[in-house]
């Protein structure tokens, strides 16, 4: 079964982004914006809901380039959309 992250948090979506999930896609609802993150490996639910557990207790070390590339880019694709 494939299943997939779903979340409209721009913070969040970035950080996910950052830490390698790179396959994902943009879907707007009226003006709220959905980031829907799709499985790449094996078990990638899992891998996602670590990584999520992980952002929300600080206990992440992402690279903060990476993170702040991340969100200007998910600003531009959502203007372009």
């Amino acid at each position: 079964m494939n299943s997939v992250y779903k979340t409209k948090d721009l913070y969040l979506a970035s950080f996910l982004l950052a830490s390698g999930f790179e396959n994902y896609t943009i879907e707007k609802n009226n003006s709220i914006v959905y980031f829907i993150f799709e499985p790449n490996d094996d078990d990638p639910k899992k891998i996602i809901n670590i990584e999520i557990d992980n952002y929300w207790q600080n206990n992440s070390l992402v690279n903060t380039k990476k993170l702040f590339n991340a969100y200007k880019e998910l600003r531009l694709r959502i203007n372009l959309s």
